[in-house]
């Protein structure tokens, strides 16, 4: 009998069994984390793209806000497609060139990601985690016998 991932008890009848089952767990988690990992820099670059919008909109003149009401704005960045709250969000200091070309490098940055994470798998994100494991356990073994004057 073992503990499971949701931390039940369960009864396996061969050792086999207990690894295909943690397998299973596994590869479900790195899945998971290999999802996320995608809906997040998804949310990256709609968030940059929202931004670099918003900002070249400013710099060129197309969208005014000083003295302007606020639906009007709001119809204005409709049109541009950008959400209201990048309005409310943004500061002044914001809209400089060189703001505008730092959203449009995290937005590339988070395209690299993105195009990294889709083309990883379950299994090469477990086995890249257990490599640095190996390195790790290696490098305290060896820490360990140098303290402790081992030999192999």
């Amino acid at each position: 009998t073992l503990i499971d991932h949701p931390g039940f008890p369960r009864k396996f009848k061969n050792v086999k069994l207990v690894l295909e089952n943690y397998h299973k767990h596994m590869i479900d988690h790195y899945t998971d984390l290999r999802d996320h990992r995608i809906d997040v820099e998804k949310a990256k670059i709609k968030k940059a793209s929202y931004k670099a919008r918003y900002i070249q909109a400013r710099l060129d003149g197309s969208i005014k806000v000083v003295k302007v009401d606020e639906e009007k704005i709001r119809k204005e960045l409709k049109k541009i497609d950008v959400p209201f709250n990048i309005y409310e969000e943004a500061k002044e200091r914001d809209l400089s060139k060189q703001s505008l070309e730092k959203w449009k490098k995290e937005r590339r940055e988070a395209e690299a990601r993105l195009e990294s994470a889709k083309v990883e798998t379950a299994e090469s994100i477990w086995l890249e985690k257990l490599d640095k494991l190996e390195k790790e356990l290696r490098k305290r073994w060896d820490e360990k016998k140098k303290m402790f004057n081992m030999e192999e």
